[in-house]
């Protein structure tokens, strides 16, 4: 479909009632590829899901998974948020 023809259909769903545009949203949206199309989990993947094994404090240190603000040369936590904020803001500005 080019550009003209999308405006045109989207006029005509504009012009409809609202069970026609439930329908038609239910129609495109099964359309839509689900996860489970485009996802494909290995037998390893599904078992770690299902069965998680925690880790003990021996390999959380090992696997180097331990750390303070500090290690992220962050030295006001409060203002790391606070800027963290800022950008997701101006970032997802409508």
């Amino acid at each position: 479909m080019n550009q003209v023809e999308i405006d045109q259909f989207l006029q005509l769903v504009k012009d409809t009632d609202a069970k026609t545009k439930h329908f038609l949203i239910q129609q495109i949206y099964a359309m839509l590829p689900q996860p489970s199309d485009t996802e494909t989990w290995t037998d390893e993947e599904r078992k770690m899901i299902i069965n998680p094994q925690p880790l003990s404090g021996a390999e959380i240190i090992a696997a180097g998974l331990t750390g303070t603000w500090a290690d992220e040369d962050i030295e006001d936590s409060i203002e790391w948020v606070n800027t963290q904020e800022a950008k997701r803001r101006a970032k997802y500005q409508w």
